[in-house]
């Protein structure tokens, strides 16, 4: 058996020295709702290890059905909320931020007219 030495042959990463970063997770469902979590992380650690500006945006226009608890990262005290604002507000308290996290909902399904809310904000079906 011959042992591999490739890794001996391997190349640095190199991290982006960017001081300001937009993190942005479109789609809050089925993969969307168990990768926010890894966002939030990430952004966390660029902020604290890199002193980098991370902006987090979660774009999902759908509502929390009792259909999504069993395989979405969502439980049945969430029905009936937005995708995105649930889990912005979720990990926002979870992480500790400190600001409040974009939420970005599709007016319709047709149209690319937005609407910025934040967790502090009502939300709105208009």
């Amino acid at each position: 058996m011959k042992l591999n030495l490739d890794y001996l042959h391997a190349l640095s990463i190199a991290v982006p020295t960017a001081k300001t970063v937009n993190l942005v997770l479109v789609g809050c469902g089925g993969t969307g709702s168990w990768l926010a979590p890894t966002v939030v992380r990430v952004a966390r650690l660029l902020r604290e290890k890199f002193q980098t500006r991370v902006a987090v945006t979660f774009i999902d226009p759908d509502v929390i059905e009792p259909k999504n608890c069993y395989r979405q990262n969502f439980c049945e005290a969430e029905v009936g909320s937005n995708k995105a604002e649930t889990l912005a507000f979720r990990f926002g308290l979870a992480w500790g931020w400190k600001w409040p996290p974009t939420l970005i909902r599709l007016m319709s399904s047709t149209s690319w007219k937005w609407k910025n809310l934040s967790r502090t904000e009502p939300w709105s079906m208009s």
